[in-house]
């Protein structure tokens, strides 16, 4: 008879998320593994995030490649120790400053016994301009379609369906309301024609205050954390602390903004019946442009008059509206 072979699982990756959810340029990158790794093996790429319907990266070539044995620009390998590297990121060289990118551990990434992954793994993240801005900030309002995608614990879309008002000096408003796929639509569908406002006790309107700031023509935004709670037949989540951040550009085909960022969360906790699961939190990339509120499906929540017609984890602050901002 054969011995037993025991399975040697091969190392598994987590980029360190940053307290605020957002790093700031500059920042270095911690990565840790769930076993000592042959830090030989390890193989970075930096993308730019933008993604197709199918969710999967459109540029063809990375931003950034780079091993410990061969660093790329001025990035650096920091191994603290063999389960913890620290990546000291070339920002000069990148140059993404408010733009979402993907972070790409390679395949091959390999334990100090040889075990090694055959995929890679992905992550979304931000770098947030240092400072801050002072030059009023222009935005067109509109209506907004925030869609994104998580692969764990378990894949799931969100569509917030969004209402965002950015004034002048910074102050930023936003309703953003679950919106579901109609008939045989793609699930991370953008068109507000496949979309209905979910009214069903699934359903959720959130309210997210924010800041927008202006720095000698770049634009970027920032809301506060906020609680998202999903709902999927008996599966409860709970999303802490979750911050849409993001650069505000202009779509040379349309001549109106667009806003390009990530959607970020603490923690994610899973609910099944009795049982509770708490999952490290994430980053997650999107791109939506502007369209008119008359483009809303029905049910959308009114930002000045109605915003929690649905009213779940919808709680405006008392000052909300302070300095006449729906005026």
């Amino acid at each position: 008879m054969a011995p037993d072979c025991e399975h040697d699982p091969p190392p598994e990756p987590t980029l360190l998320q940053p307290e605020s959810g957002v790093f700031t340029e500059g920042d270095s990158l911690h990565l840790k593994f769930s076993e000592p790794i042959d830090a030989r093996t390890l193989v970075l790429r930096v993308w730019p995030g933008q993604r197709d319907i199918e969710n999967e990266l459109v540029a063809e070539k990375p931003l950034l490649q780079c091993n410990v044995t061969q660093p790329c620009g001025n990035t650096e390998f920091v191994v603290h120790d063999p389960a913890y590297v620290e990546v000291k990121l070339d920002h000069t060289a990148l140059k993404v400053v408010g733009e979402p990118v993907t972070l790409e551990v390679a395949a091959g990434l390999a334990d100090v016994g040889g075990s090694s992954t055959g995929v890679s793994t992905r992550f979304d993240l931000l770098f947030k301009p240092r400072g801050d801005g002072n030059e009023p900030v222009e935005f067109d309002d509109g209506l907004y379609m925030i869609v994104t995608t998580a692969v764990q614990p378990i894949p799931i879309t969100l569509t917030l369906i969004s209402d965002v008002r950015i004034r002048e000096d910074g102050q930023m408003r936003m309703v953003s309301t679950d919106g579901d796929p109609l008939g045989d639509a793609p699930s991370n569908t953008t068109n507000p024609l496949e979309l209905e406002i979910d009214a069903s006790d699934n359903g959720f309107t959130i309210f997210f205050t924010g800041e927008a700031s202006s720095l000698d023509g770049s634009r970027f935004f920032e809301t506060d954390p906020a609680e998202v709670p999903v709902l999927l037949g008996t599966l409860r989540l709970a999303l802490t602390d979750v911050r849409v951040s993001g650069q505000i550009l202009k779509n040379p085909e349309t001549g109106k903004d667009q806003i390009s960022g990530t959607l970020s969360y603490a923690s994610l906790k899973l609910t099944s019946g009795d049982n509770v699961t708490d999952y490290d939190g994430d980053s997650l990339a999107f791109s939506a442009d502007w369209l008119p509120l008359g483009d809303a499906p029905p049910g959308m929540p009114e930002m000045c008059e109605d915003p929690c017609a649905r009213n779940l984890a919808c709680t405006p602050p008392d000052d909300a509206y302070a300095d006449g901002f729906c005026e």
